[in-house]
């Protein structure tokens, strides 16, 4: 997987791009360049929430409660988390869903990814709750406000996601994500992160001959992966992340990548040839 990039990393900012890669007969993997294009690069260095820089994330937050509230930043010098981070400080923000969104993306040939990692510490051992992020398509919702009260802004997303649950230890769960709803397909690993120490966690979707495969890492530690084989989208524009166990959870080092396409297999703009979005079935 693609290598952290810390706090003090520089990445160069390719702007808007949808990725088109002509598929062989054979359906071969698609020959994938040297570097990744950055989609976010947020280490919260402006010691904010908003998009200041090209790279950074302007963080929007969703709660079903009227009485819900943002998400906040703290210092936190635990390594390598540095300076400022994004913190749910609890309390009204327990529920409350932290989004950011990016031009659209779409993974249009075998071997194509795109891929979000960071690194998170709870400030207290939790006892309860979950961490979980997904990348989806918000087909055409973009965000503009925090949200109070509702949660409509996400009820069109399609995607796939994570989850790890605090209190039980070991063992997560890959999601996909229907109109908003997650669907949770359950996996096993020894790793605990029911603690205070810093962790530092990758997830990677990959178009494949049968479908979208997801890959997590966990401290280095790559997991079982899986496949959905009648995927929700290939497209991508919104990260989503939540906490609800009332330990503080702390993020920082955000990145959102996708490989950098060889020149010759980029289309232009007026040409793309992409796989078409097949639609599932209404969730049950």
């Amino acid at each position: 997987m693609t290598a952290h990039t810390s706090k003090h990393g520089k990445t160069t900012f390719m702007g808007t791009m949808t990725l088109a890669l002509s598929l062989t007969a054979s359906l071969a993997p698609a020959a994938l360049t040297t570097g990744p294009q950055v989609l976010i690069n947020d280490p919260f260095a402006d010691g904010s929430l908003n998009k200041t820089g090209a790279q950074y994330a302007q963080w929007y937050f969703v709660n079903t409660s009227t009485a819900g509230t943002s998400w906040n930043t703290v210092t936190d010098n635990t390594a390598p988390l540095s300076g400022t981070t994004m913190q749910n400080p609890a309390g009204g923000a327990n529920n409350t869903i932290a989004v950011a969104q990016w031009n659209q993306v779409t993974l249009g040939g075998i071997g194509n990814f795109i891929q979000v990692s960071f690194d998170l510490r709870n400030n207290s051992t939790p006892t309860v709750g979950a961490v979980q992020f997904s990348l989806c398509d918000s087909q055409g919702t973009s965000l503009s406000a925090n949200s109070f009260g509702n949660t409509a802004t996400l009820d069109n997303d399609n995607g796939y996601g994570f989850y790890k649950n605090n209190a039980a230890g070991t063992g997560f769960a890959y999601t996909e994500i229907l109109n908003g709803l997650p669907t949770h397909f359950s996996q096993t690993d020894t790793i605990n992160w029911a603690n205070t120490n810093v962790h530092h966690v990758i997830l990677r979707l990959t178009l494949t001959a049968t479908g979208v495969q997801q890959d997590a890492e966990i401290d280095g530690i790559a997991l079982a992966s899986r496949t959905d084989t009648t995927p929700l989208t290939y497209s991508f524009d919104t990260l989503v992340l939540s906490d609800n166990a009332s330990s503080q959870v702390r993020v920082d080092n955000f990145l959102v990548s996708v490989p950098e396409p060889s020149v010759g297999l980029l289309l232009g703009c007026g040409a793309l040839a992409v796989w078409g979005r097949k639609r599932r079935r209404q969730h049950p």
